[in-house]
Parts: structure tokens; sequence; C-alpha cells
């Protein structure tokens, strides 16, 4: 994630900074994006939406979609940082969804609405970056609901409480750098967590000696 910093100040809104992005999973929630930021940018002009498809197989789909709603939309294909004026950036290309959400003010979780059962929220905590879920995530329900708990993330029922929770952030950026700073931090706790765990194995084994 070396060039992260980099794009974040290429890719950022020139007048309010914002960003959100959104990994995808199905046409659906490309269609959920689209509405979403429809709304959001009636508040916030210069909002950028990311869209980071999950599949290769979708990265077309994604792009025509936005441009079908009739955003001004620009492809990673054609260059790791979109120009100032546009509205959405599409991440076709594997691999990069932890730099676009090292450059996001919000992300949100994809496979979380649907019958997916959503993807990994650490992503985007490990980043400091405030996550926002659909209601269902039963393959990191642990995962999910720690964070929640933590005020790291928050969970939306449908698109009308997706918009309002997105916007509240936007509004207001204690309140993300606050989630920000849960999730990071209860990253890092697990990690030490592991650390230790592993450290008495070792000496189990150790005891143990060789077979």
């Amino acid at each position: 994630w070396s060039d992260a910093p980099r794009l974040c100040k290429v890719i950022q809104s020139p007048k309010t900074n914002a960003r959100m992005s959104y990994e995808v999973q199905s046409f659906e929630e490309d269609v959920l994006a689209a509405k979403t930021y429809q709304q959001l940018v009636n508040r916030f002009p210069q909002l950028r939406l990311v869209l980071v498809p999950r599949h290769p197989e979708r990265f077309a789909l994604a792009q025509k979609m936005a441009t079908d709603a009739g955003f001004k939309t620009e492809t990673f294909s054609n260059g790791p940082a979109c120009s100032p004026d546009a509205q959405c950036f599409v991440i076709d290309a594997m691999g990069e969804l932890p730099t676009y959400y090292a450059c996001s003010d919000v992300a949100f979780i994809g496979g979380s609405f649907g019958d997916i059962g959503g993807h990994n929220s650490l992503e985007a905590a490990a980043l400091s970056r405030p996550v926002v879920l659909g209601p269902n995530t039963g393959n990191f329900r642990d995962i999910n609901r720690a964070l929640v708990e933590g005020g790291a993330a928050v969970v939306v029922r449908d698109q009308q409480q997706l918009v309002a929770q997105v916007l509240e952030l936007l509004d207001q950026p204690e309140k993300r750098e606050a989630m920000g700073r849960a999730g990071f931090e209860m990253v890092e706790n697990g990690k030490g967590a592991l650390k230790r765990t592993l450290v008495e194995i070792q000496k189990l084994l150790e005891q143990r000696g060789p077979d």
C-alpha cells in the first residue's frame, strides 16, 4: 500500500475531500451504490464514489452501470488515479481494494445485502476506516458483531438507512475518526492476542521435546 498516500492526494475531491468506497458483489449492490450516491451527491456535490467489484467478470458491468446512471466514470485500468472531475472511479483490477479503502472516508462492505453473507470487514477496519454493513453478514458474523459492539461498524437494513448513515458520517468527521480508531485498535489487539497464543503453543512444543 506504499502508493496509497500519493493516490489519496490525487483522487480526493477538491472541495470536500470526501470519498466513499463500495466493495460490491452483485449488480443489485452496484445499483444500490448508485442510488445511494445520487442522493448523497446533492448534499456533497464533490463526493466521489470508488466502486470495487469483487470479481473480474463484473468490471465492465460496474462501469456500464455507473455510466448509464449518468456519472462521469473512470477506471483503474486507465490509470491508478482518476481526474478531478470524475464522480465514479471503478477499480477494474484485483488486489487493489486495501489501497482504495485507505483513500476513502467511508467503507461499505459488499455481499452484505442479498444472500451472499458479506465479506471481510477487517480490511477496512485495519486501515482506520468506519465500516458500514448491510444486514446479512453471516460469513463473518463474530467479527462484525465485535466491530459493531466496539463502535467500529454500523449495520443498515435498507437503502434509506444506508443513505442516512453515510450522510451522518460525512457530516461528522469526529465520528468517522472515532469509528476508524476503534476498528484499528481492535485489529491491533487481535494481532497481539494471536501472537501471545503462538508463543504459548511454542512453549508447549518445546516442553514436549522431539517425538
